[in-house]
């Protein structure tokens, strides 16, 4: 029978240097390594990078993926200057890589978070008599008799960059651009009747999601 292996691995996210969530744990040092590749390579698939608001503007959120393991005999694999201690157990770090997540917006009438894949998915089967047109910070998602979705994004350039992104996508839909003034006091009653949005939310021009 197999010895069990007394010490743990584990995969951590980190933001700004300091522990987040622990991933997985594991006491088998080959799992817990091919489980890291698993997640650096679901990383590099992002489309949007997940990012934060501040007063300076948007910026990608910093996060870290770290393979660590309180086994003295990996010391001379690991990350000295990185080692950390956590009760009273010195936890070595083997693998510290850059780790990107999907940003997720916030989608009315849903009232939930979707990524730039679930928008695309769901206009990628949708006729030509679509629209999608830009009011503020919110993409809207119009099949002409009603408003179906409405997408919120931190700023109107976060919603434009997002826009751009999906014209290049060859889709059937029409794209009206951003909405001005009067086009947007036509359509105002039309988008919060179709997805419930209130007035003031409508208006806003940037979101904390």
């Amino acid at each position: 029978m197999k010895k069990k292996e007394k010490y743990q691995y584990l995969i951590v996210k980190t933001y700004n240097k300091k522990r987040k969530k622990n991933l997985y744990i594991s006491r088998d040092y080959e799992k817990c390594k091919e489980r890291f590749k698993i997640l650096m390579k679901k990383s590099e698939k992002v489309t949007i990078p997940k990012s934060s608001i501040n007063r300076s503007g948007i910026t990608e959120i910093t996060t870290e993926l770290l393979l660590i393991t309180n086994n003295p005999a990996l010391n001379k694999l690991s990350y000295n200057d990185k080692s950390t201690t956590s009760n009273k157990n010195k936890w070595l770090v083997i693998e510290s890589r850059k780790y990107r997540e999907e940003d997720k917006f916030y989608c009315y009438p849903d009232r939930n978070m979707v990524t730039y894949v679930d928008i695309l998915h769901f206009l990628q089967d949708k006729p030509a008599f679509y629209a999608i047109y830009i009011f503020f910070n919110k993409i809207i998602i119009d099949s002409s008799l009603k408003v179906e979705k409405a997408i919120v994004f931190k700023t109107q350039a976060d919603a434009i960059s997002i826009y751009n992104k999906l014209i290049k996508e060859g889709l059937k839909t029409m794209f009206l651009g951003s909405l001005n003034k009067n086009s947007r006091k036509k359509f105002k009653n039309k988008i919060m009747d179709g997805v419930g949005i209130a007035y003031i939310n409508l208006y806003n021009k940037k979101s904390a999601y």
